[in-house]
């Protein structure tokens, strides 16, 4: 079974979808989701800051020139890449802070 986790910063949005709560302005993105949500993965909806993901916040910017709907990436952008190493090189000292 495949797993996917959806960070995101807008916490309203995260509760509406963790909740199966719909508001007219995303109900029609909550539908699709819902329909994702239905297919044979795990899937997590978390919550994460902007300085914490900083590869969640550029491709968030990104996708304001893609068509509306799902877009799915196979392989991350090649612009991607310094905030790829970035990202996991704080995930490895927050790691390491918890273990203190």
């Amino acid at each position: 079974m495949k797993r996917v986790i959806v960070e995101m910063d807008a916490i309203e949005v995260l509760k509406e979808i963790n909740t199966y709560r719909s508001t007219k302005t995303i109900g029609l993105i909550l539908r699709g989701i819902e329909k994702y949500k239905e297919r044979s993965w795990k899937i997590k909806f978390q919550y994460a800051n902007r300085e914490a993901n900083q590869c969640a916040d550029w491709l968030g910017k990104i996708s304001t020139n893609h068509q509306y709907g799902f877009n799915f990436i196979d392989n991350p952008p090649a612009d991607i890449e310094h905030l790829l190493q970035i990202n996991a090189v704080e995930i490895q000292t927050s790691c390491s802070l918890i273990n203190l």
